[in-house]
């Protein structure tokens, strides 16, 4: 079991316990419509449908209290969800009254602590964790939700001018704060390239939802943007549209602080209404998870095992002993999957950064060499007049950047569609590749495979003859050619992918109907953009039409949808 999500947090309500059973039992009936009342103790079982797919939904409820004790009363709720293939989400609620202080004061503190948690069939790394409905539902129902010194914003701020910008500053630069801040410019400039549906508020507020309880979201305009760039140093600033993610300990005199704070650019995350929610909540997702309760969780915790098994018999107690003994035992081959998968993921990034370390002692011989034939010709052209003497006969310059996957199949379908063909049907979960780490460096990467596909067509239509694609990439010269490399670019898979049925199922690709009547064909050759990033290592699967000299890309996106015997 994966947790990927995880809020605590207090607050001075007087009655928690009671305010979020009625909460969860609005929120599991609004969810999934479940047909039978939840008890505030009590367990619940059924059956519902969601779209064309079975769900086995379990619903756990304790509550237990003691007048007398430092804890005066603790409430559980369990909801899982267990679909068709064997997925299990589990959305757990704990909240507990602390008995009041000894100083006067009218209640004690109230806690609340969600936890999401998976297992199953699931790739983690591909996962944009989200706050549960529920977690707003309770914030909202609040008094005053905090992290220690750190109110939580129920509602995205809005901040404007310069004495807002400083303010922020001084907040984010507490040392003592504990609760992550999501921050965005608001940039007239960059607005500009929103979709037509979509508004820089709704990207606000969608990020907001997904953070919930976990961090503060906020949007700044121009001017306070600038007075916290100030204040903050540019290292830890803010400017061009950009959206920022400010973690704990920020320090702003360290300029190699900088890089905890993740950085998006305006138009890596601008592009969709919820790149920037994805973005964010897969930031904070690991960082919530680490979150411990405070001391007082034991008591209340020990006050509801005490209701589990209080009256429990021998029998009962070893079954309940067996159940957590399984339960840690699930969570512990997980994480150690999850730790192999991170070491091979890792020994992969450190493949790409050596070959990209080649590239560039290659790329900085080639401009030196460039350089000194460019100085010759410089001399050359002034003793024919100078460079006036010439027409400009350049052609269109092709963007230079594809800011993430997805702006590099626009860009590839834009500009380069006279020998590029990319079916709609060919892009696949491009936007959960837009919200990772790595999307600049795969959307650039991206757009030079796309040119370097169309490249060899256009090369072909022009009197190529001497190879494939594979070739014409190994000798060509040309500065788009990708590298010739078995771990960058496979002309065919392997015999035991093309001789299981089930994995060459996954590589019958769509094409035009010009090549193949059907609409689809076997499609082995692909360019692997990345070696590291795991299931996400976006793949170009690909087909060229001699006929036509026209390159038909099926496939773009993660390598989780082309499994192959290592997967």
């Amino acid at each position: 079991m994966s947790l990927v999500y995880r809020a605590i947090w207090q607050d001075d309500l007087d009655s928690v316990c009671t305010t979020a059973a009625s909460v969860f039992e609005s929120w599991v009936n609004d969810k999934k419509h479940v047909p039978d009342a939840v008890p505030i103790c009590g367990t619940v079982h059924t059956t519902i449908t969601s779209g064309s797919e079975r769900v086995d939904i379990d619903i756990h409820t304790e509550y237990a209290s003691d007048a007398s004790g430092p804890v005066i009363d603790a409430y559980r709720a369990q909801f899982i969800e267990t679909r068709s293939g064997g997925q299990r989400w589990h959305t757990t609620v704990r909240t507990w009254q602390e008995a009041p202080r000894p100083n006067g004061d009218r209640t004690g503190t109230a806690w609340i602590w969600i936890d999401v948690e998976v297992v199953g069939e699931v790739d983690i790394r591909s996962l944009a964790p989200k706050a549960p409905v529920l977690t707003r539902d309770l914030l909202q129902s609040g008094e005053n939700p905090r992290i220690g010194n750190d109110r939580i914003l129920v509602r995205p701020e809005f901040r404007q001018g310069a004495d807002a910008g400083e303010q922020l500053a001084e907040e984010l630069s507490r040392f003592d704060r504990t609760t992550p801040y999501v921050v965005l410019h608001n940039s007239i400039s960059a607005n500009q390239n929103l979709p037509d549906n979509v508004t820089f508020g709704q990207i606000v507020q969608a990020a907001t939802y997904a953070v919930a309880g976990i961090a503060n979201v906020v949007s700044v305009d121009g001017a306070a943007a600038r007075a916290l760039t100030e204040a903050l140093t540019e290292s830890h600033g803010l400017w061009g549209g950009a959206l920022r993610v400010y973690l704990k300990d920020l320090d702003p005199a360290s300029s190699s602080d900088g890089w905890r704070h993740r950085y998006v650019t305006a138009d890596r995350y601008l592009t969709h209404r919820n790149t920037a929610a994805d973005i964010a909540g897969r930031t904070l997702g690991p960082v919530s998870s680490v979150r411990r309760p405070p001391t007082s969780f034991t008591i209340a915790k020990a006050l509801l095992d005490q209701l589990s098994t209080g009256s429990a018999t021998d029998a009962e107690l070893l079954d309940y002993a067996d159940a957590q003994l399984r339960a840690a035992e699930d969570e512990n081959a997980a994480l150690r999957e999850h730790l192999r998968q991170a070491d091979e993921d890792a020994q992969a990034q450190a493949l790409d950064l050596e070959e990209a370390l080649e590239d560039r002692l290659h790329a900085i011989t080639q401009a030196e060499k460039f350089a000194r034939h460019i100085s010759y010709l410089e001399g050359q052209l002034a003793k024919l007049g100078g460079h006036d003497s010439f027409a400009d006969r350049s052609n269109p310059t092709l963007p230079a950047t594809a800011a993430n996957p997805s702006t590099a199949a626009q860009f590839a379908r834009t500009h380069l569609s006279d020998r590029l063909v990319i079916p709609d049907t060919a892009l696949r979960d491009l936007k959960v590749l837009d919200s990772t780490v790595n999307a600049g460096s795969w959307g650039n990467l991206s757009w030079l495979a796309f040119q370097s596909l169309h490249a060899f067509a256009t090369a072909t239509a022009e009197g190529w003859n001497k190879g494939g694609f594979y070739e014409w990439c190994l000798n060509s010269g040309n500065p788009v050619a990708w590298k010739a490399s078995p771990k960058k670019l496979a002309m065919n898979e392997s015999a035991t992918v093309r001789n299981n049925s089930k994995l060459k199922q996954c590589r019958i690709l769509p094409v035009s109907t010009d090549v193949d009547p059907s609409g689809q064909l076997f499609m082995e050759s692909h360019i692997k953009i990345a070696t590291g990033g795991g299931n996400l290592a976006p793949r170009i699967y690909f087909h060229f039409d001699n006929t036509t000299c026209t390159m038909h890309v099926g496939f773009y996106g993660p390598h989780k949808h082309m499994p192959n015997t290592k997967s």
